[in-house]
């Protein structure tokens, strides 16, 4: 009998590669093998709110999929982010952490009904941030959000 791995990697070739981020860019290695995931980078400034202008700006350097989130919530804007938008990425376990650093981030629940009726919650970026250095990210970060 075949090896199991080798059959399903000719009915199924592309179950078998390496999964990456869907905004990771790649490089070749040093090695000329194939090329390598680059974790997105992001170092921000967290800006006070406008009506505490004298309290200093947080820093933070935030790497993987932190780094990724909080570029998505800046390119999202008011309209938000869910769960449902990027299946298979833990987008509330990221939310937490970003939160845990110190970035605002509002849930808004929104009702649904038909056969499975609940609700889901939109995380919406409510902290001022500037992004002052993106890397890995496709050349496709949003610089400031206000």
């Amino acid at each position: 009998m075949k090896d199991l791995a080798a059959t399903m990697s000719i009915i199924y070739p592309d179950a078998f590669r390496k999964a990456s981020a869907p905004d990771a860019e790649t490089r070749g290695s040093q090695d000329g093998g194939a090329p390598r995931t680059v974790k997105p980078r992001l170092n921000v400034s967290v800006l006070p709110p406008s009506d505490a202008s004298s309290a200093p700006a947080r820093q933070l350097k935030l790497e993987g999929r932190q780094a990724w989130m909080l570029n998505e919530l800046v390119k999202a804007g008011t309209k938000g982010v869910t769960s449902a938008g990027y299946p298979g990425a833990r987008v509330s376990h990221y939310i937490f952490g970003l939160r845990r650093l110190g970035v605002a981030i509002e849930t808004r629940t929104t009702k649904h009904g038909g056969s499975f009726a609940g609700s889901y919650g939109t995380y919406v970026l409510t902290s001022r941030v500037r992004i002052t250095l993106a890397a890995g990210l496709n050349g496709n970060p949003q610089r400031v959000s206000a």
